[in-house]
């Protein structure tokens, strides 16, 4: 197939957002998730005392990468249905495990599962990036107050972590962050840390 199957197609993907969040929501990693909670459904059924052999689940182990995303693509059209498509296509991979594959559980054992380990990765990624914006942002403003400033806007400042990740390497992509969430950093920083309290030019919050 000729998209490529490492990063979720989105018009918006090239604009917003990072490689690493892509790959999160890439066709590989949801199908590659749920081949995976195949193999520890079959673990786990095997536990249970059904028919399963430990060699049926190393053949799904030792094929749980291994994709055809074509073939795949083709038994949808036959079926009309994503899982038994993915069913099929791991199954012609592991053909000793073919009757095993997805045994007794529902699409949504795979589809909601897989979307909540995603979310739970993406949460993590969006977690620790705003992490370290917030440090930043903390070590600028302290840099400014240092020198004299007392008031200091939000947008400057984050204006200057844009214009440094672009000219890092290490920022593939440069930093990317809405405008309208520079204030809800800052209230957080000031939250943080009540010595910026008034130093940034920006509304609090109305308390209900």
């Amino acid at each position: 197939m000729a998209s490529n199957q490492n990063q979720y197609e989105n018009p918006l993907i090239t604009r917003y957002a990072s490689p690493e969040m892509s790959e999160i929501w890439s066709p590989r990693r949801k199908f590659g998730t749920w081949r995976r909670l195949w193999v520890a459904l079959a673990e786990a059924e095997a536990e249970l005392g059904l028919p399963i052999s430990a060699a049926q689940i190393a053949q799904l182990k030792e094929h749980v990468d291994d994709i055809d995303f074509e073939a795949a693509a083709q038994y949808e059209r036959r079926l009309r249905h994503d899982v038994m498509a993915h069913v099929r296509a791991y199954g012609d991979v592991c053909p000793d495990a073919r009757g095993i594959i997805h045994l007794g559980a529902t699409s949504c054992y795979v589809t909601d599962n897989t979307d909540l380990l995603l979310m739970r990765e993406a949460l993590r990624l969006v977690r620790d990036r705003v992490v370290s914006v917030i440090d930043r942002l903390g070590r600028f403003a302290r840099e400014y107050r240092d020198s004299g400033w007392s008031r200091c806007g939000t947008n400057m400042i984050v204006n200057r972590i844009r214009w440094e990740t672009a000219v890092n390497p290490h920022y593939a992509g440069g930093f990317k962050i809405n405008d309208h969430f520079a204030p809800h950093l800052a209230r957080k920083l000031m939250d943080e840390d009540p010595t910026f309290e008034g130093f940034f030019e920006t509304r609090r919050l109305r308390k209900p």
